[in-house]
């Protein structure tokens, strides 16, 4: 009606306060929604960055904890551990089937070697390495559930839940190596005797639950001296699902 009866013609600096007041009702806010949207994108997009950041920290904390377990190099004493499983596998074939030509003496002499040289291979078990994987544990278990509701605010996607699994049976794996009972496989370390004789040259004419025994005590050795290169592979492979 105002437009109609001309009655704005001869009040433009009213015209325009009411224009900027109307523009201003209705900017204002748009703004204020679409300057919020930014602050909260923002935050988000720097705790993403704080949330992969320590968890990179803490992966990179449990793959130092994980090498100290083998004081000569992981990458020696998966060495041995791969001889020690071969050797392992070599008795199990031999006490099902005496017809396989199989070298005792050569067996009982280079185990005997790694055994000697135990305490450059492992430190497991031991007071150092209880230490050593309670730290991990207390590391893992920080990572799988602080890092894990940081991640889940931060809408990071995680890392995958069999991967996850794997790494807390790898956890149980090297805490039931450092439990050493009698008959647990690692008992002769304890007692500085070589699995009670039982690798030794006569062992090939022995009753086959002898071989047997022989064979899963090598293979628990075998076990422990893979077990740190085959926990930092996982944790590499925990990395690599973290954003960048």
């Amino acid at each position: 009606m105002g437009d109609f009866n001309g009655w704005w013609e001869e009040r433009s600096f009213l015209t325009n306060m009411l224009s900027a007041i109307c523009g201003a009702l209705f900017g204002i806010p748009v703004a204020l929604i679409f300057l919020q949207q930014i602050s909260t994108q923002q935050a988000l997009l720097i705790e993403k960055r704080r949330t992969v950041a320590l968890a990179r920290k803490v992966i990179n904390n449990l793959k130092v904890a994980v090498e100290s377990l083998s004081p000569s190099g992981m990458l020696i004493a998966e060495e041995k551990g791969v001889q020690v499983r071969k050797h392992s596998e070599e008795l199990e074939r031999y006490a099902l089937d005496r017809a396989t030509d199989i070298d005792m003496q050569k067996i009982r002499i280079e185990c005997q070697e790694i055994v000697d040289s135990w305490s450059d291979l492992s430190v497991m078990p031991g007071n150092s390495a209880a230490h050593i994987i309670n730290e991990m544990q207390q590391k893992w278990t920080y990572f799988n559930q602080e890092i894990y509701t940081r991640s889940m605010e931060s809408e990071i996607d995680w890392i995958p839940v069999s991967l996850v699994n794997k790494f807390d049976k790898m956890m149980e794996t090297l805490n039931s190596f450092n439990e050493v009972s009698e008959g647990s496989g690692l008992y002769f370390l304890e007692e500085e005797m070589y699995m009670g004789g039982r690798v030794s040259d006569d062992l090939k004419d022995s009753h086959p639950a002898n071989i047997h025994q022989a064979s899963r005590s090598l293979g628990v050795l075998a076990r422990v001296l893979t077990a740190p290169k085959c926990a930092i592979d996982l944790l590499v492979e925990i990395e690599e699902y973290l954003p960048e």
